[in-house]
Formats: C-alpha cells, sequence, structure tokens
C-alpha cells in the first residue's frame, strides 16, 4: 500500500490551454476548459504512473482566486488562493 500527498502548485492559466507535470510516480494534467467574465471552468487529472495504487491523495493547488465549486474531490483546507484539494472518501 502507498499513501502519497501531492502538493505541487499549478498556475492558472490566462487562456485556455492544457498543461501536462510528470513526476516520479504521477502525472498531473491542467486544462482550462472555458473562460468568461474572469471565471474559469477547469479539469484536473490525476494519473498514477507508479506501480503502487494511491490512495488518500491530496494536491496543492494555487487557484489564483477563490474557488465556487468542485466535483469529484473537495476542499480540504485552504488560504486565500492557496487551496489542499483532496480525494473523496467513498464508504
Amino acid at each position: 500500500m502507498m499513501i502519497v500527498a501531492l502538493f505541487p502548485t499549478v498556475a492558472v492559466a490566462a487562456e485556455s490551454s492544457s498543461n501536462v507535470y510528470t513526476y516520479s510516480d504521477y502525472a498531473v494534467e491542467y486544462n482550462v476548459i472555458n473562460e468568461w467574465d474572469g471565471y474559469q471552468n477547469i479539469e484536473i487529472k490525476l494519473t498514477n504512473t507508479g506501480k503502487e495504487p494511491i490512495y488518500n491523495w491530496a494536491l496543492g493547488y494555487n487557484a489564483g482566486s477563490e474557488i465556487i465549486s468542485i466535483w469529484n474531490s473537495a476542499v480540504y483546507s485552504n488560504s486565500g488562493t492557496d487551496y489542499i484539494i483532496k480525494k473523496i472518501l467513498c464508504l
């Protein structure tokens, strides 16, 4: 079993874009889906590229502004625009 806390900082892009950040056992894909009047709809994909499962992950993220809503994860904590996003545990 492998428990990993992931805390890379991914900056918010000003335009629609896609970036992949690769680390030793995982990759983070950051996609700006659309933008309107100072808001963005983004998608962040976490991919396990290692041999061990990743349980109970968390991702440090500087959103550049307030996160208004989030799907398939939860805001664990935040300080200003710095957020820790965490996996939703299913029972």
